[in-house]
């Protein structure tokens, strides 16, 4: 479940095969209202109850990503707030403090990507860790680092260095763009 929530494994019901019996004894099902992360969701509840896992590495299917459309590509302020009730959700199955507040720094760190996270939000809502950011790595240094400074108190500035990271990106793209 750690790694899924840390985003090393894929998380997704479609490339995994589930015996009936699991089913019925851990009575797994879809939350209603959530539709975002509903696969992990169903995963939590019957990762409970599983005592053995075999993986096959041949691919039996394929999945097309092409969707510009889906929720997936199109994060927004809505998006943010079906992930917090992603959370609200895995809090009621996983017990495990840790876990909980892996899966709550990957929602905040995707809102912060999208600038979609304000100050109290990120001081208040589902606080985590130095070691939880620290052992993050699915986000690259910068982030895990502008969350430590934030953790520190200095998230209004956090926003600001982020912002000005991302300018600075695409004027450099922009004259590589130019030289080449």
């Amino acid at each position: 479940m750690q790694e899924i929530l840390k985003g090393k494994l894929i998380g997704t019901l479609w490339n995994k095969l589930v015996c009936t019996d699991l089913w019925k004894k851990c009575n797994a099902h879809f939350i209603n209202g959530i539709n975002y992360c509903e696969d992990i969701l169903v995963l939590a509840q019957l990762l409970q109850y599983c005592h053995s896992i075999s993986y096959l590495s041949y691919a039996f299917y394929h999945y097309c990503d092409d969707n510009k459309e889906s929720i997936t590509r199109n994060y927004t302020r809505e998006t943010y707030h079906m992930r917090k009730k992603y959370i609200s959700a895995l809090n009621g199955i996983v017990s495990e403090l840790s876990l909980l507040q892996i899966a709550a720094l990957e929602v905040k760190m995707e809102a912060f990507r999208h600038n979609l996270l304000s100050v109290k939000d990120f001081y208040n809502y589902y606080p985590v860790s130095y070691k939880v950011i620290l052992g993050n790595k699915t986000e690259g240094k910068t982030i895990t680092y502008l969350f430590i400074l934030g953790k520190c108190g200095l998230y209004p500035f956090v926003k600001i260095i982020w912002n000005l990271k991302k300018f600075l990106d695409k004027c450099r793209a922009k004259i590589i763009k130019s030289v080449l």
